[in-house]
This record gives structure tokens, sequence and C-alpha cells, in this order.
């Protein structure tokens, strides 16, 4: 099955098909409180999400595939 991150604003990026462990992270490029959220999924099971409404803020999630 393939891994698809998803990032803000609903963009994806599919993987294909990878084993281990996946990080994905994702830093706010404007100072305002918008949430960014990342997201791993497999087979639309959700794996680790991470979130921040901080300025300029990170988010990073990690899943052991």
């Amino acid at each position: 099955m393939d891994i698809v991150l998803c990032l803000v604003r609903d963009q994806t990026t599919n993987l294909g098909s990878v084993s281990g462990s996946v990080t994905i992270s994702a830093r706010k490029t404007e100072g305002g409180s918008e949430t960014l959220t990342t997201s791993i999924m497999k087979g639309g099971k959700n794996l680790g999400t991470a979130s921040t409404s901080a300025p300029w803020g990170g988010a990073s999630a990690t899943a052991i595939i």
C-alpha cells in the first residue's frame, strides 16, 4: 500500500511503497495564526498527525510503517 503525506491546504505527496520509519516535518512561512497540520496516511488510515497554530511554527509527525 502507498504512503501519502498530507500537508496544509490539502496538498499531498505520494511516497509510493515504503517501510520502516517515516517522518514528515513542515514549517509555516508566514507569521499568521492559521493551523498547519501534517498527517501520514496509509490506506486511508491516519498513522500520525501533528499541528501548530503558532506564528512561524512547525509540526512533525512520525509513524512506523
